[in-house]
Order: structure tokens, then sequence, then C-alpha cells
């Protein structure tokens, strides 16, 4: 099988409007993680493995490669946010092997 990438940036919203635009600032040294949903529920729990961790770079970029296919989780640990920052965002990835 092939390589398969999930990425993502994370970043304070300056504008709250859901997206990396002029004025939003990316934050580095953020913990992510990637899991498998093994259960097919769309949540994180104690049946999904987690398949990698990463610190985004400088610009709060991540990136991690695999060569798995099915359904993903990204989840940021809120406890590596700077100071101030309480809202996390978990997203749902279908990687089918294409």
């Amino acid at each position: 099988g092939g390589s398969n990438i999930v990425t993502g940036k994370v970043f304070k919203d300056n504008d709250s409007d859901g997206a990396f635009t002029a004025g939003d600032v990316g934050e580095g040294n953020v913990l992510v993680k990637v899991y498998r949903d093994d259960n097919g529920n769309g949540l994180i729990d104690t049946e999904d493995s987690l398949i990698d961790t990463k610190l985004t770079d400088s610009s709060g970029n991540y990136s991690f490669e695999f060569a798995l296919i099915g359904d993903f989780l990204v989840e940021i640990d809120t406890a590596t946010l700077p100071a101030g920052y309480h809202w996390c965002l978990c997203w749902r990835h279908r990687v089918d092997g294409s």
C-alpha cells in the first residue's frame, strides 16, 4: 500500500471565522494525536488505536503519514495549548487507500 497523509494547522482564530486568514496566528509546540477510529463511532475512546503523535511546527502545521486505511480522528492536546486557550476540535478523516 501507498502512503496516506493527514495534515492540519493549529492556530488562534483572531477573527473567529473558522478559517486561517490574515491576522490569525499559527501555534507551535502543540501536541497533536491521530487515532484510527476502530469502532467507527466518530469519537476518540478506549477502543481506538493511537497511531502517532507530533508537535506542531513553529507555524502551527502538523502532518502524519502512514500506510493504513480507514477512518481517523485527530485530537489536539489542550494541555499543550498556550495559556488562555481552552478550545479543541476533533477532525475525522477517511483514508481509503486511493
